[in-house]
C-alpha cells in the first residue's frame, strides 16, 4: 500500500474524542489535559502542547496544519495530570483509558488485522513503505498508575478487559491521516 495520505480534521477530531471523552466537563476526569507532540522533518526542535477538553478545536486545528506543514504528530494516548506544564513524562500519566499496539512495518500491521480479537479501533499512521498501523483496545474502566481502577464516577471500580502497561508514558505516531475504521 502505497496510497498519498492526507491530514483529515473529521478523523483527527474522532480519534480524540475517542481517546480524551472521559475529560468533558461532564465527565469521570474533567480536570485531566491531553498532549500533543510534533516533529518537524528538518529535526528541529519538537513542538508540544497540552490541551484542556474545551480546547479540542484548537488541537484538532493545530494536528492538522502541523500534518499539512509535514510534521510527523503523536498523541499521549493517556490523559496527563492537571497542572502539567511540560512534555509529558510517565510521572504525568495517572490513569489509562486504552492499551495499544504500535505495527511499523507491513509485516506487523497484517498480523494485528488477522489477530482473532479485533482492536476497538485503528489508525493507519502511515503507508511508505509498508503499511502502518496503532489498535487501540479500549478498557472498561479507567486503571491508574498504581493498578487501581477508576469506574465512570471516577471511584474505584469496574472491570479492566486487557491489562495496561503501568509506569510508561505512552506516547503513539498518530499521522492521522486516511480512515479511522472503528471496530466494535
Amino acid at each position: 500500500m502505497t496510497d498519498q495520505l492526507a491530514p483529515d480534521a473529521a478523523q483527527i477530531r474522532l480519534h480524540l474524542e475517542i481517546l480524551f471523552s472521559d475529560l468533558d466537563a461532564l465527565g469521570p476526569y474533567p480536570e485531566g489535559l491531553f498532549e500533543l507532540r510534533f516533529l518537524p522533518h528538518n529535526g528541529g526542535k519538537p513542538i508540544c502542547k497540552l490541551f484542556s477538553w474545551g480546547d479540542i478545536d484548537k488541537a484538532v486545528e493545530m494536528a492538522e496544519r502541523a500534518n499539512a506543514n509535514g510534521m510527523n504528530g503523536y498523541v499521549g494516548v493517556h490523559p496527563r495530570k492537571p497542572g502539567t506544564s511540560r512534555a509529558g513524562q510517565a510521572s504525568d500519566v495517572d490513569r489509562a483509558y486504552c492499551q495499544f499496539v504500535d505495527c511499523d512495518d507491513g509485516e506487523a500491521s497484517a498480523k494485528l488485522l488477522k489477530l482473532p480479537f479485533s482492536p476497538n479501533f485503528i489508525v493507519t499512521t502511515g503507508t511508505r513503505p509498508t503499511q502502518r498501523l496503532h489498535g487501540y483496545y479500549m478498557l472498561d474502566a479507567a486503571r491508574d498508575r498504581h493498578g487501581g481502577l477508576h469506574g465512570p464516577s471516577g471511584g474505584a471500580g469496574g472491570g479492566c478487559r486487557r491489562r495496561q502497561r503501568q509506569g510508561r508514558t505512552a506516547y503513539h505516531a498518530a499521522s492521522w491521516y486516511g480512515q479511522l475504521p472503528i471496530r466494535r
